[in-house]
């Protein structure tokens, strides 16, 4: 049974069933699916029944096409709605699904959760179903697949995301490079080209908790789509994780991988900033000790030039709505939502300040350059939208 062989612990990609669904055309709706489904209960006071999901989705094969969208959770539908403990995601090009069912965890044991995974996917136009080990013990979950289209191959790179609060709260993702062959079969692929090595995945990891340091560079988001996949430029977007006190965190900043054709490769970090104003060519972005630096070219010049200045360890500043207090580039509402109007960017050198703000202050909008010399602002410079 598909129950006894997860219980294995297995901690590799392993096809433990095939099914093709698609052979016999269904005709069941989405909404008789949300409700079978839901009625599955767990086994004990934890675990789910996953041979009864199996073969629901078995049973099932148009779930593949099914969005959900009506049915996602208690806030979409109060009556009908699918089941806190499973998941999905599905790739741009709607060829691939997964089903993460949370095994344990939740609201038996809200430090840890483990995950098995159902992968549903096309193939010479039938759907299959496969159920499959991936990052089992690590209480990973999928939440996001992304296809790369070649004239000969698809890849599809898969995002798993953990998160364990047993101390604190320590968050992993990782994105896993895979090849599909003309059998179906999935297959990891080492895709991503660093300066060092290929690699099959990419991994980070992060402390949430850290985000209460006063390092403006840090990025106030949780558990989401941190690394994600920009299918229009082929960029794959890694956040920048820097070293901290009490562990790491994750800055505004994001490492680049570039598409070349048949692999990944690692160009750099992405800038925070890339401005202009009418005399100049401006760049921001983050160092290796969280802080920012300030690159410029003269407007004639072109920025793999030589730049005419470089400030290093630069400080950003943040406001908010008047009233409250401690505001710093993290302050959120009750509701988790930002409560800051607006940022600047401030880098000193001898007598000078060069500074760019960005942001709603008394009524009106502002986003311009500013230098400062002794104190007296001596130049001011829109940015060029």
């Amino acid at each position: 049974m598909i129950n006894k062989i997860f219980r294995s612990g297995l901690i590799i990609f392993t096809v433990i069933g095939l099914v093709a669904c698609g052979r016999n055309k269904t005709n069941h709706s989405e909404k008789a699916f949300v409700e079978t489904i839901s009625n599955i209960e767990r086994e004990g006071d934890s675990q789910i029944n996953i041979d009864a999901v199996f073969q629901l989705l078995e049973n099932y094969p148009e779930t593949m096409d099914f969005s959900f969208d009506a049915y996602k959770d208690y806030e979409t539908n109060p009556d009908v709605h699918l089941p806190g403990w499973l998941s999905f995601a599905t790739s741009n090009d709607g060829k691939v699904r997964i089903y993460s069912i949370e095994m344990n965890g939740g609201v038996s044991n809200p430090n840890y959760t483990s995950y098995c995974h159902f992968i549903q996917f096309r193939h010479n136009e039938k759907v299959f179903l496969k159920s499959v080990i991936e990052y089992f013990n690590s209480g990973f979950f999928v939440d996001g697949i992304f296809s790369v289209e070649t004239e000969n191959q698809t890849y599809y790179l898969f995002r798993f995301t953990s998160g364990i609060f047993a101390q604190g709260s320590h968050y992993k993702q990782i994105i896993k490079a895979y090849q599909t062959d003309n059998n179906g079969h999935f297959n990891s692929k080492k895709l991503f080209k660093t300066k060092k090595e290929n690699l099959d995945e990419i991994e980070i990891s992060w402390d949430y908790d850290c985000i209460e340091q006063d390092i403006p560079s840090l990025r106030h988001e949780g558990c989401g789509d941190e690394i994600i996949y920009d299918s229009n430029d082929k960029k794959l977007f890694v956040p920048y994780i820097i070293a901290v006190e009490g562990g790491n965190a994750m800055t505004e900043g994001n490492l680049i991988y570039q598409w070349k054709g048949d692999h990944f490769e690692y160009t750099g970090i992405a800038p925070v900033k890339i401005l202009e104003t009418e005399k100049f060519r401006i760049q921001i972005d983050i160092t290796n000790n969280g802080k920012y630096r300030y690159t410029s070219w003269s407007k004639g010049k072109r920025m793999p030039d030589k730049p005419d200045l470089i400030i290093e360890n630069g400080i950003k500043e943040c406001w908010c709505e008047p009233g409250i207090e401690d505001c710093n580039c993290n302050t959120t509402y009750d509701n988790g939502e930002s409560a800051v109007l607006g940022e600047r960017y401030i880098f000193e050198m001898g007598n000078y300040i060069y500074m760019y703000e960005d942001g709603w202050i008394k009524g009106g909008y502002v986003n311009e350059l500013s230098v400062i010399k002794n104190g007296y602002k001596i130049l001011t410079e829109r940015i060029v939208e």
